[in-house]
């Protein structure tokens, strides 16, 4: 033990000490239960030596976990003139618990619970299974947690390492490979090994909204669509004549809805799903929503009241077309997504997002460019149904073909319905 350790822990009293010890051993057997595999005595140790010691850096909150002691004359362990005794501080203990909770514990009875390090040891529980590139980044991190090397702050900041993992499951779990090749479908591929993929299914809109850390992971695929608002588009157009329905009108009538409703939209959506009102495929779709800062999932909820047809006359399709730029291995950097009813003679991308919503990287523009030129060249490989590359009448991509005057005359004509 430290030297620090024995003059710190003779100034906090006796019961103090009981209830943090108790506290501590409580703590470890709810991370055992939630998280085995893992050995958590060094961490549980750096954790009690850190309350001991005063560390007022774990709780913004409050000002320490411990606070001083006064006993009275009548207490057992009263000490005539005694200073500096403290004892342990419970409403930072409870405030810490919560702190462990949101880290490690899923809630049994929220839905969308998924702590960041509860996915770190269901990844590193057996290393076996990892996938080198993967085992590097996380097999450290295991190595100095069971070390005691963390102190809270710290391994919140290193779990943060798991926001960046997410899309990279299927590089170490065969069932998921499968199935991300099975439901993003090649539709352009180019010698270098990139290829546009087009998102099928919620499962893959997750996967990329998770490894580009955008909002596609709320989305639904063309054909798929359900009513993401859950009802409050509906109350817009009740409410909101068609003729004044703007994205002004849709961003101030949301505003004032929640605040008459006194919640947030994540506060509404969570509700909804708890109380089993959402369809379980569409509070799939949900989830990461309430990842989002509250003023995204805002505006994400206002683009959803405004993803109404605008022309009554005109049907559209549902959902939304979304292609994907991926690397050779299966990485993503462009998010494109085109309106399913687009004009064939002059194809652009609605949107192309790159990482957290910004624009993609420099080096990825041409690409979003041979895509438009090859859905133009090629007009039956574009929307929900075109022709994909695993498919008969897909032709067979080169991206260093030559473009003959044939080819140029027959597109033109295709064009022109001749």
């Amino acid at each position: 033990m430290l030297v620090e350790d024995i003059i710190l822990e003779a100034n906090v009293e006796p019961k103090g000490l009981d209830l943090l010890d108790k506290w501590i051993h409580e703590m470890g057997e709810d991370l055992e239960d939630s998280n085995p595999g893992i050995n958590h005595t060094a961490f549980l140790k750096r954790l009690r030596k850190d309350i001991i010691n005063n560390k007022p850096i774990m709780y913004p909150e409050v000002s320490t976990p411990l606070k001083p002691y006064k006993p009275k004359e009548t207490d057992p362990d009263f000490i005539k003139n005694a200073s500096d005794v403290y004892t342990v501080n419970k409403d930072v203990l409870d405030s810490f618990y919560n702190n462990m909770l949101d880290l490690f514990i899923p809630d049994d009875g929220e839905p969308t619970s998924n702590p960041l390090f509860y996915k770190f040891h269901n990844l590193v529980k057996d290393a076996k299974t990892l996938d080198p590139h993967i085992a590097n980044k996380l097999l450290p991190i295991k190595k100095k947690y069971e070390q005691g090397k963390f102190d809270l702050p710290g391994l919140e900041d290193a779990m943060k390492v798991m926001t960046q993992l997410g899309a990279q499951k299927w590089k170490h779990d065969s069932a998921e490979r499968r199935r991300v090749e099975a439901e993003a479908p090649v539709i352009m591929k180019f010698k270098n090994g990139s290829k546009w993929v087009r998102l099928d299914s919620q499962e893959e809109m997750k996967r990329e909204g998770d490894m580009m850390q955008n909002c596609i992971s709320g989305y639904c695929p063309v054909g798929e669509q359900g009513d993401l608002t859950l009802g409050l588009r509906d109350t817009f157009n009740a409410y909101v004549d068609f003729e004044d329905q703007t994205d002004d009108s849709a961003y101030e009538w949301l505003l004032e809805w929640l605040e008459e409703n006194d919640t947030d939209v994540q506060d509404f959506i969570a509700n909804k799903i708890n109380d089993g009102e959402v369809d379980p495929q569409l509070s799939y779709a949900l989830e990461d929503i309430l990842g989002y800062e509250e003023e995204h999932a805002f505006e994400w909820m206002v683009d959803q009241i405004r993803d109404a047809d605008d022309d009554d006359d005109e049907e559209l399709t549902d959902g939304h077309l979304v292609y994907s730029l991926r690397d050779k291995h299966g990485e993503s950097h462009i998010s494109a997504e085109y309106d399913p009813n687009v004009d064939m003679s002059n194809i652009e991308p609605d949107s192309a997002l790159g990482k957290q919503n910004k624009p993609p990287v420099e080096k990825y523009g041409p690409y979003i460019e041979k895509l438009n030129d090859f859905f133009t060249q090629h007009p039956e490989t574009f929307g929900p149904a075109g022709n994909t590359k695993d498919m008969p009448f897909h032709p067979d991509y080169d991206d260093d073909r030559e473009h003959t005057e044939s080819a140029d005359l027959n597109r033109i004509k295709h064009l022109a319905g001749i």
